[in-house]
């Protein structure tokens, strides 16, 4: 409190102030190196509003045609160490890596640290909570929004926010989103694939009554092709790489 010219004026002078808290989180979408948010994390500690605005960061830095339509869905998050190698470029250095600087906060930090600090099947819960009125609660198992702040906890924050923009190497510690195929989407394009070759044989069959040979024709084209691309997944290094 500061008394100004005797006349009892009173100023109130908070000498506190919040420290800058952000987590890392790395991306890929559409570049050939990562896409970076910096969650502030400084004015909240709970994990349902962490993961809530992680999802949404997924969903702005993933891009449009990649989050809704690509069969590779997000699952969970590794623990990595990044690496800026030019203005606006980070790669992912090292996986299941945790920071000994003093920039960054969390606990319990190693050697009492497990590593990964948070397993990816409770990472997994904790990106998919459901909403508290789903209509589709009698048909799966829905996920309560995670409590308190332990999650948090154990993730490193940085004490100040990555400068992307300046042109020098720099590393830095975060989370790195990590995805899996999604059987429903598999299932649906294959679907869609099948239905043109079935309608072109119900099609040919009322021209062509007796030529049901003619008419499977496509369809069996299109399944042999579908066969042929399910089995270089085991070859391709693109279709198993879980960072897509």
């Amino acid at each position: 409190m500061i008394v100004a010219g005797g006349q009892g004026v009173q100023v109130n002078v908070n000498t506190g102030t919040v420290s800058e808290l952000f987590v890392l989180f790395g991306v890929k979408g559409s570049r050939r190196t990562l896409e970076l948010a910096q969650i502030d994390v400084s004015k909240h500690k709970k994990d349902s509003v962490f993961f809530h605005d992680l999802l949404y960061e997924y969903r702005q830095r993933r891009g449009f045609w990649r989050y809704w339509l690509s069969v590779w869905q997000l699952r969970h998050c590794d623990f990595v160490k990044f690496e800026k190698i030019r203005a606006n470029r980070v790669i992912s250095n090292k996986k299941h890596d945790l920071p000994v600087d003093i920039l960054y906060e969390y606990t319990p930090r190693p050697p009492n640290a497990d590593i990964p600090p948070i397993d990816p099947h409770e990472f997994e819960l904790n990106l998919s909570p459901c909403n508290p009125l789903c209509i589709f609660k009698p048909f799966h198992d829905c996920i309560e929004s995670p409590d308190g702040g332990l999650a948090l906890e154990r993730i490193s924050k940085r004490k100040r926010a990555l400068e992307l923009k300046i042109r020098n190497r720099e590393q830095a510690w975060g989370l790195l989103a990590q995805h899996s195929i999604s059987a429903l989407l598999i299932f649906s394009y294959q679907a869609l694939i099948v239905a043109s070759p079935f309608a072109i044989w119900g099609w040919w069959q009322a021209l062509h009554p007796d030529d049901i040979q003619g008419a499977s024709t496509p369809l069996t084209v299109v399944v042999a092709l579908m066969c042929l691309f399910g089995g270089s997944a085991g070859v391709l290094k693109v279709l198993r790489d879980t960072s897509l």
